[in-house]
């Protein structure tokens, strides 16, 4: 569904890399694009009225032009249902974290590239409790090799610009999940006009391990 500038390694491979960077660690970026695998990837292509969306085929300049086909299509894209939603979270009784209030995502967004930073959301899946409180929200800038590389399209920066913009949210959370056989990361949104619960599923490949600076978020 969601394309890359180059087909890379497998995802599970990133995944298991990611998991290795702090030393053996059971943190890991979560956030991995396992669609070409994932019975899920079929399903988020559904809007919720459901119609099928036909997804565009994103660059990392088009997703970071607010105007272009790629922006104003992701949220249709990046959609889950809530029975699919709920399948995903199945086993974890975390029942969501928020590490960052709205105000705080959308500090980030105001004050770094979109180009030239990532969000990656964290946290450990060996703990299926604990109110998701390890899982944490990150913001990292590429470093000069790293952006040398050709590296796979990033949607954290526009998705996270349109949940803010179309839903005025007065609260984003996040949930550990399994999709298909991975680790997974999704996303609850509370709509600020009262609306019920709506799902998001992020599936950004992270980059390589070691090769990005971790940025202080503010308090």
């Amino acid at each position: 569904m969601k394309k890359t500038l180059v087909k890379l390694l497998s995802c599970c491979l990133l995944a298991v890399m990611a998991s290795c960077a702090n030393g053996g660690t059971t943190e890991e970026i979560a956030t991995t694009d396992t669609s070409e695998i994932s019975p899920e990837a079929k399903e988020k292509v559904v809007a919720p009225n459901g119609t099928t969306i036909t997804c565009a085929d994103c660059t990392q300049a088009s997703l970071c032009d607010a105007e272009s086909e790629c922006a104003d299509s992701i949220l249709k894209c990046h959609y889950i249902h809530d029975t699919t939603f709920a399948r995903m979270t199945r086993g974890y009784n975390g029942g969501g974290n928020v590490p960052q209030t709205v105000a705080q995502i959308q500090y980030v967004l105001d004050h770094y590239s979109c180009q030239d930073h990532r969000i990656i959301i964290v946290g450990n899946h060996a703990s299926t409790s604990a109110i998701d409180t390890d899982i944490h929200f990150k913001l990292i800038k590429l470093t000069k090799k790293e952006k040398e590389r050709t590296t796979p399209v990033s949607y954290s920066f526009p998705l996270f610009r349109k949940i803010i913009e179309v839903h005025q949210p007065t609260e984003i959370r996040f949930s550990k999940a399994r999709k298909g056989n991975y680790n997974d990361i999704v996303i609850t949104v509370m709509p600020g006009n009262g609306s019920p619960a709506i799902h998001y599923d992020l599936s950004d490949i992270p980059p390589a391990v070691g090769t990005y600076e971790e940025i202080p978020l503010p308090e």
